[in-house]
């Protein structure tokens, strides 16, 4: 975990909630309120961290990677945005899989 530059980590955090954000906005597919009450809450604690330490940007990475694996796992199986969402997701956790499992 240790070998990921810190300075690498906000840039992979905001594009996380970004994929999330577009993820919610895909016309058509219709989410809980809860997982939009929970994207919003999620954000403002992200934007309310001032000089994050290194636990706490891990931390946040890897509640907002599960928080849009489970967006991902949500989707029909047929729909062919879940194939490629999920390369992305793949992407962006790869450093982190094994705070994930």
């Amino acid at each position: 975990m240790n070998r990921i530059p810190f300075r690498q980590m906000k840039p992979t955090l905001k594009t996380i909630q970004a994929q999330t954000q577009l993820l919610l906005a895909v016309p058509g597919i219709e989410w809980p309120e809860k997982d939009y009450a929970l994207f919003f809450t999620m954000a403002n604690m992200s934007e309310g961290m001032e000089n994050p330490t290194r636990l706490q940007m891990v931390t946040q990475i890897i509640v907002w990677l599960r928080f849009y694996n489970r967006l991902i796992d949500s989707l029909p199986a047929d729909n062919p945005l879940r194939v490629n969402i999920r390369a992305e997701f793949d992407q962006l956790s790869e450093p982190y899989k094994e705070l994930l499992k």
